[in-house]
């Protein structure tokens, strides 16, 4: 057998190899003559060590990096060097001796991380002209010194925690060329320190996630993409409006991501640029303030909505067509869906029915919740349709209602969520649905129905698909993760037993 691997140049074998530990790595060099040296051209070194307290194999891990990196050569530029090490035997000596043999190598991407050491970063790395790329996770920052990485463009800061506040604001004005930033899971300061008007503006950076207030949104003026989680978990939306307005009327930002947020004062917002919007967990004043938000993002081609909440209940809303918009994901009647007429792609998702209740009995003047509460516009574009139920809803004419304003309908699926086994459904299709909707007769390719359990309306549905779609290429059953074997096998006969009037159907069943 001919070897073709090893017949690749140099260059290239050693690009693969930078991307596996440098423990097997080394390894390769026992295949032949031919692998023998590469380990040592390796652009990359990547070490991990586990959550082991003897210190006998931690003198080892240390002393392999040592030797690693000490056994290239010096006029290699490092390209990667990456260290976890999950242990709380590591210590500021031994990792900046590290991080500085990386830097006099010309280091351009540095990964670390640590069990929660605290340390002090030499200013040798904090100065390094070559670093393009810094990750540092699960670190402690005792003390600090100047900063100036002039080439730095990526910075990620992971459970990194500043026992000076003023180090952060020092750490971000020594990297002014920098174009994505991300500062997650509590890497914040552990003393309160007013940061306002100290933060200095990152004019090219494009991409940002941060996950905690304190972070002046003005240093991030320009993004294209900008992720914000848990910023405001305890304040409202009001503090530092003046800055948020920065972001919410920025002309570059193409897309935003807010989680946990709990709107009480809404700035105007104009965003030209704004493509794709995730709404995860936020609680807005009433349904006015959300329309107001969608009204300034014109262009928007994707938007997802979940756990999307109001504080109070408002009269006459008026929301404007979201008319570029390609794909959405929503709760149900979260917005009027004659805004999303014109997507591609819809998924509608309920919450939990103890909040429908809930909303119910504190606003009785709502109504019934159990409908689509919005008029169905005619969605012409509309080629894939999910619909999701946590507490399963039993009435199948919330499907046909729906299908018979999606003509062009060529994949559907339906999730069942949470449904007793025994529960009596009420299937109506018999009665209320004389005409089989035109795109079950003519365009449906796909339907897939999740969380099966068999029961009557579950069944019904399916066998009607089966009967009805001309065109249908896969019925796909999923049934629920607790049905038995036996019972799945029984599903699968009675399903297999139903007439197909598409000739090309094929029955998934999982």
């Amino acid at each position: 057998m001919v070897d073709r691997i090893s017949s690749l140049p140099d260059e290239v074998l050693c690009h693969i190899l930078s991307f596996i530990p440098s423990k097997v790595a080394v390894s390769t060099s026992l295949l032949s003559k031919r692998w023998k040296p590469l380990w040592r051209l390796v652009p990359a070194l990547d070490f991990d060590f586990p959550d082991d307290q003897r210190k006998e194999s931690y003198s080892c891990f240390v002393q392999s990096v040592y030797t690693f990196i000490l056994s290239r050569d010096l006029d290699q530029p490092l390209q990667r060097f990456r260290v976890r090490c999950q242990t709380p035997l590591c210590d500021t000596p031994v990792v900046n001796a590290w991080l500085n043999t990386a830097v006099q190598r010309r280091v351009e991407s540095l990964y670390l991380s640590l069990l929660f050491p605290s340390i002090h970063i030499f200013s040798t790395v904090l100065c390094c002209k070559t670093l393009v790329v810094l990750k540092l996770e699960n670190i402690e920052v005792n003390t600090f010194c100047s900063v100036d990485l002039p080439s730095l463009k990526i910075l990620h800061l992971d459970r990194v925690i500043f026992l000076d506040p003023r180090h952060l604001v020092e750490f971000l004005s020594g990297a002014p060329n920098l174009e994505d930033l991300e500062i997650e899971d509590d890497s914040w300061v552990t003393n309160s320190y007013d940061t306002e008007g100290n933060f200095r503006r990152l004019p090219i950076l494009v991409k940002a996630a941060i996950d905690k207030q304190g972070i002046p949104l003005d240093l991030v003026y320009k993004v294209q993409l900008l992720r914000q989680d848990d910023m405001m978990n305890s304040v409202p939306l009001c503090y530092k409006l003046d800055i948020f307005s920065a972001v919410l009327s920025s002309k570059t930002l193409v897309v935003l991501s807010l989680q946990s947020l709990n709107v009480k004062v809404l700035c105007p917002v104009d965003l030209p640029s704004l493509k794709i919007l995730y709404l995860f967990n936020v609680e807005f004043l009433d349904r006015n303030q959300l329309a107001m938000f969608l009204s300034g993002t014109p262009n928007l081609e994707d938007l997802e909505m979940n756990a999307v909440r109001f504080s109070n209940h408002a009269n006459e809303v008026i929301f404007r067509r979201l008319t570029k918009l390609l794909r959405a994901v929503i709760d149900k009647n979260a917005v009027p869906l004659d805004i999303l007429y014109n997507v591609h792609f819809l998924r509608i998702h309920d919450v939990d029915g103890e909040d429908f209740q809930d909303f119910q009995d504190q606003n009785p003047e709502f109504g019934n919740l159990t409908h689509f509460q919005d008029q169905i516009p005619e969605f012409h574009n509309l080629s894939g349709f999910e619909l999701c139920y946590l507490n399963y809803t039993q009435y199948w004419t919330h499907v046909f209602e729906v299908l018979e304003y999606c003509p062009n309908l060529e994949y559907l699926s339906i999730d069942m969520g949470c449904v007793e086994r025994d529960q009596k459904v009420d299937w109506s299709c018999d009665s209320c649905q004389p005409l089989v909707p035109k795109c079950i007769s003519f365009y449906l390719e796909s339907c897939c129905l999740k969380n099966y359990r068999g029961n009557t309306g579950e069944f019904k549905f399916a066998k009607y698909i089966m009967q009805n779609a001309r065109v249908l290429r896969v019925m796909t059953i999923r049934t629920a993760c607790d049905e038995g074997e036996k019972d799945k096998l029984e599903m699968l006969k009675e399903l297999s037993l139903c007439r197909r009037i598409s000739s090309i159907c094929i029955l998934s069943f999982n």
